[in-house]
């Protein structure tokens, strides 16, 4: 009889030390748990607004390289002819002004830039 409450106690006492041992691990994950979520969560934002920010830069400086030429083939007569005949709806004679354009941007070597 003395081997049969032994084993018992012994059950009992494991049971009573898995109980003492889980519930503060539970109750320390849940009071933790808001405050490793709000970490992460910053981190993570952290780290796309640095993402977005180098590519911001990129396509700003893409834009102020692209600022010149976008400046002349606004001013160049051909491209104004073509816009406006665009614009206008004239297509009979839209053949010509395409052809304007090409030889604009030949000249220009804007379209050796694009072949390579």
């Amino acid at each position: 009889m003395f081997k049969f409450i032994a084993a018992r106690l012994q059950y009992k006492l494991i049971i009573a030390f898995v109980l003492i041992l889980t519930v503060p691990i539970i109750v320390l994950g849940a009071i933790n748990f808001p405050s490793i979520y709000n970490q992460l969560v910053s981190r993570s934002l952290e780290s796309a607004l640095a993402g977005n920010q180098v590519q911001a830069q990129a396509i700003a400086y893409t834009l102020k390289r692209a600022k010149p030429d976008a400046i002349y083939l606004v001013q160049t007569p051909a491209l104004q002819a073509y816009g406006s005949q665009i614009i206008l709806g004239n297509s009979s004679s839209l053949d010509t002004v395409l052809i304007n354009v090409a030889n604009t941007l030949r000249c220009a070597g804007y379209l050796s830039r694009l072949s390579q």
